[in-house]
């Protein structure tokens, strides 16, 4: 009897974990998926600043976020992966870690020299159109297609 009630809690436990688990999965999709609404945000800002300071400022908070991106990716919040419903994030991110790297490193790299280009008017249109094209190299090897 006592091994029945036990086995019954146990199965319970392994059910709420399992719901947990998926909710969590998918709460971080959701986190991510705010977090890069807000760096588009602060890219707008940048974009259509007129101080360089504000620009600076606005793509320092960028950078901050950017450096955050391939931690916010762990393996199972991917297309396709138990518990998770709507996301865009490609299988890819996992199956070629080096190149998503590689891809999150350039776009702190474009961040860095927009921030820097700050002031001077040409180099930093040159620069922030670097970080756009950073954004869309990402994208395309790692982003499917839109959800409704």
């Amino acid at each position: 009897m006592k091994f029945k009630s036990i086995a019954r809690v146990l199965g319970c436990v392994g059910v709420c974990a399992s719901v947990w688990v998926a909710f969590a999965s998918q709460a971080t999709v959701d986190e991510r998926v705010s977090g890069m609404k807000s760096l588009i945000g602060l890219m707008r800002t940048a974009t259509g600043a007129t101080d360089p300071a504000v620009a600076k400022e606005s793509l320092t908070k960028a950078i901050a976020y950017a450096r955050s991106i391939p931690d916010r990716f762990p393996k199972g919040s991917g297309t396709g992966d138990p518990g998770i419903s709507k996301t865009r994030a490609k299988q890819e991110i996992w199956s070629k870690p080096a190149a998503f790297r590689k891809e999150a490193d350039g776009f702190i790299t474009a961040l860095q020299a927009a921030h820097d280009a700050a002031g001077d008017a040409a180099t930093y249109s040159a620069a922030m159109d670097a970080v756009r094209k950073s954004c869309s190299s990402c994208h395309d090897g790692f982003r499917g297609p839109a959800i409704d």
